[in-house]
């Protein structure tokens, strides 16, 4: 290429480092380059970087890029600083190139102009000759913004670039006035260094803005960057699906209807920026509402509404407590600012299971020990669109066997099938309730009975009319007493028979005072039960701790072996605790098929009035890393009750049935295991209650992970105090893959 080409001159210096950075001795612009009637060649040439007593020299060059001879000559330079060679005239050549060197010799650092002037075909042209000192310069790119229209209290932002094309390194400081800002504000720029920065644009009001942006640099010099902006106010357009409006607010309305828990209802919202310029939105609630507290989820909170655009946004109705309505209101305002273009109300309302069963009571009879009868409850889903998962929460040892535990129930009136087996192996009454846990119900308690007769026990075969006796009993803390205290209050007039056959106070202050004190003593929790059926969690949850039941306390329902090392020993023992509160001698039977793991001594004992009875947990183990698990059931009852022909109707008593969970492992020690585990929801909301009343929610726990899992739930407060939140089942066992159903109870206070 012609131009300018570097003498390879070992007494020049043609390069030069300043600040680190390599520069050449002279200003190669290749936009100065030009063609003179077909002779191609610079219009300048500028020595830069140069020292005082040193000479430089450059070459010029002329090609001959016309077709045809051209005649050429030149004059040298006027000054003494730049020389070259002798003039004289030349014929060029076509496509023939012509070297010229110019030689320069400052003596003092200062500027140095000259001209040289040439003659191409006898036309005078002139080449500038400069030997200039250091000097800073920018470069801006571009030199003016403009942001056009912007929404108020919106960022509009540009960038653009500068470059140091000067020969020393300076700092840069940028001042502009609102709504314009410049980022960053301050830096150094090398040489020859390039620097983006970036405008923003911000108006507060609908305006038009014109400023200017200045560039302080160098020596207090000043680069000017013009910059244009308006400000003008959003217009958005909101509407639901169905494009209704409150008539009398203006309020977009979304309504989901009725919907199941476990159900999945979508409507949408549209907004549409009827602006030639683009709008950023925000949909928050309105303030004061709780954000855990809505059950109403936006596919997209905030975004960017491009000019004369739409959007559809996604609205998802998730209730966290069933049975319950719900209506909030959301603003849909402008990012920056507190434009609210509209209000959206959402409403809703969450709808629980509804499983019913057939039967709410199970009688088997009489039943001979070791013998086995079967009956059947069919349970039904009349929700059409709800999906309900449901636990029966029983024990492999129990005398009462389902022939499914768990399972789900798809809606459309479907109905499941379940048989029980009743299997006792010991001669008494016996009497259960059974939890039935649905998701986002309460729970079906089902009571079952019946009575097993054996050679060596007879008891009275306990029915329907004996179990509502039992009820009133107990709701009169009459059951604390053995029928014969019982038949002597009878014969002092003290205690009276109902017309239903059960036994009642009299007015006589002796025996009421007397209740009252017995009752005080030992803090009896039973609630009065009518009819446990129609408030039927009351009942199961009438105990706080799970450990006061309505004949006995136990020291403890939950026992945990921890870490038991099998290298050490191979059996750990806990103890148990059970104190009889009642006036009269009971009988505790443990039902136990399979003692390998678990066991329980004694496994049948005699637990005398008022007393306490120590029982022996023992854990032994098999597996190294291994988790064990055992739900032993026992039953207790008054020992009067083992023959029939001893005790009169209104002295019948039902046995009580109690629970224990053992848990165990014998993980090594750093050979724990991580669970993992997952709740069907994060946070349970309770509606508002009244006084003397009680409100659940359900919470579903999966395990996750590939090993069994072990839970408790530990409820506290914060000031010490009795919570009124408990969990049934507090504490458990899940399989790999399965899991349990877990009802939360917010007990009246």
């Amino acid at each position: 290429m012609p131009g300018l080409i570097r003498l390879k001159q070992s007494s020049l210096s043609p390069l030069q480092v300043t600040n680190d950075t390599t520069q050449s001795l002279i200003y190669r612009n290749p936009n100065a380059r030009i063609t003179w009637d077909g002779i191609e060649t610079y219009k300048r040439c500028i020595f830069r970087n140069w020292t005082p007593g040193e000479e430089y020299t450059e070459v010029l060059t002329f090609k001959n890029l016309s077709g045809k001879n051209i005649t050429f000559t030149y004059e040298v330079p006027k000054t003494r600083y730049f020389q070259t060679i002798y003039p004289r005239r030349l014929t060029l050549s076509q496509g023939v190139t012509f070297n010229l060197p110019i030689q320069f010799s400052p003596l003092e650092k200062i500027a140095y102009v000259d001209e040289l002037f040439v003659y191409i075909n006898q036309t005078q042209y002139r080449i500038t000759l400069a030997g200039l000192l250091p000097q800073y310069r920018l470069s801006l790119e571009p030199k003016e913004l403009n942001f056009g229209y912007c929404a108020i209290q919106d960022i509009q932002i540009r960038s653009f670039k500068l470059r140091n094309t000067g020969d020393l390194e300076t700092n840069i400081e940028w001042n502009c006035n609102e709504p314009f800002t410049i980022e960053p504000r301050e830096c150094i720029l090398p040489v020859g260094g390039l620097q983006t920065f970036t405008c923003s644009f911000q108006p507060q009001w609908a305006l038009i803005y014109v400023g200017t942006a200045t560039c302080i640099y160098g020596n207090q010099s000043v680069y000017e960057l013009r910059l244009h902006g308006i400000g003008k106010f959003p217009h958005i357009i909101v509407r639901s699906d169905d494009e209704s409006i409150d008539e009398n607010t203006g309020n977009i309305l979304v309504n989901f209807g009725d919907m199941s828990m476990n159900g999945s209802l979508k409507r949408e919202l549209t907004l549409i920026n009827q602006s030639t310029f683009r709008v950023p939105f925000r949909i928050e609630p309105i303030p004061g509402v709780a954000k855990f507290d809505t059950a109403f989820r936006f596919g997209k909170i905030e975004g960017i509404l491009e000019a004369e655009k739409r959007q559809t946004i996604p609205i998802k109705f998730q209730p966290k407590a069933c049975e319950q309505y719900y209506r909030d209101f959301f603003n849909v305002n402008t990012q920056q600012g507190n434009l609210v273009t509209a209000v959206v109300e959402c409403s809703g309302k969450s709808i629980g299971n509804l499983i019913e069963i057939s039967h709410q009571r199970i009688t088997f009879g009489q039943v001979l020990a070791n013998t086995t009868t079967n009956r059947i409850i069919e349970l039904y889903n009349s929700q059409k669109t709800s999906i309900a998962r449901f636990q029966i929460y029983t024990s492999s040892d129990s005398p009462f066997h389902f022939s499914i535990e768990n399972g789900t129930l798809i809606g459309d009136d479907s109905k499941l099938t379940i048989i029980i087996t009743f299997t006792p192996t010991y001669p008494m009454g016996y009497y259960k309730i059974v939890p039935i846990l649905i998701e986002h119900q309460s729970p079906i308690l089902l009571e079952l009975v019946g009575t097993c007769h054996s050679d060596t026990g007879k008891p009275p075969v306990l029915n329907d009319r004996y179990i509502s006796n039992f009820k009133q009993q107990v709701s009169r803390h009459l059951a604390l007493y053995p029928f014969e205290i019982l038949s002597d209050y009878l014969k002092r007039g003290r205690l009276i028979l109902d017309p239903s056959g059960s036994i009642m106070e009299t007015n006589d202050l002796t025996l009421i005072n007397d209740i009252k004190i017995i009752k005080d003593e030992h803090e009896y929790i039973v609630p009065p039960l009518s009819n446990p059926l129609k408030d039927n969690y009351l009942y199961w949850f009438s105990n706080e701790d799970n450990t006061h039941f309505e004949y006995v306390t136990l020291s403890e329902t939950c026992f945990i072996f921890d870490q038991c090392l099998l290298d050490q020993t191979n059996e750990w023992q806990q103890s148990l605790t059970v104190t009889n509160l009642t006036r009269g001698k009971l009988i505790l039977v443990w039902q136990i098929k399979d003692s390998s793991i678990f066991s329980i001594t004694p496994t049948e004992t005699e637990l005398l009035p008022l007393k306490s009875t120590a029982f022996r947990i023992i854990f032994r183990p098999t597996i190294t890393d291994t988790f064990y698990t055992k739900h032993f059931e026992g039953y207790v009852y008054y020992k009067n009750q083992r023959d029939f022909t001893l005790v009169p109707d209104y002295g019948v008593m039902l046995p009580v049935q109690i629970d224990l969970t053992c848990i165990g492992n014998t993980l090594r020690i750093n050979h724990e295991i991580l669970p993992l585990c997952q709740f069907d929801r994060d946070i349970l909301i309770f509606p508002p209650i009244g006084e003397q009343i009680s409100a659940y929610q359900t919470l579903t726990l999966t395990n996750t992970g590939t090993t069994p899992l072990i839970y408790r739930f530990l409820t506290t407060s914060n000031d010490d105090t009795i919570s009124h939140f408990t969990f049934k089942p507090s504490n458990g066992y899940i399989k790999p893959g399965d899991y349990t159903i877990i009802i939360n109870v917010l007990l009246y206070v």
